[in-house]
């Protein structure tokens, strides 16, 4: 592995982290295991519950977060800018059809 692999895949698990935090902040119930699939959010009990496959690679693990908590009202926590800067960038992203 390159030295920029390196580096890209901290950089990924390190945003992973901070993902990681958030969702606990917002009370999101993080549920690791075998899914056969990306997982996703849902709603169970008046709870949130994140289902996350672990086989998936970081990247995919960060494209999930973003796309599941963004949907969430996060006004009330503390979000890194530079965390705040992905969510942004994800909802001005063209939807795919």
């Amino acid at each position: 592995m390159s030295n920029a692999q390196t580096q890209t895949q901290m950089h990924e698990e390190s945003v992973l982290g901070h993902l990681e935090e958030l969702a606990r902040k917002l009370d999101v119930d993080i549920r690791e295991g075998k899914y056969d699939g990306k997982g996703g959010m849902a709603r169970w009990r008046d709870n949130w519950v994140m289902l996350v496959d672990r086989s998936m690679p970081t990247d995919a693990r960060v494209s999930l977060y973003l796309d599941e908590l963004q949907k969430l009202n996060m006004e009330h926590v503390f979000v890194l800018p530079a965390i705040r800067e992905l969510f942004e960038t994800r909802r001005r992203r063209p939807v795919r059809a």
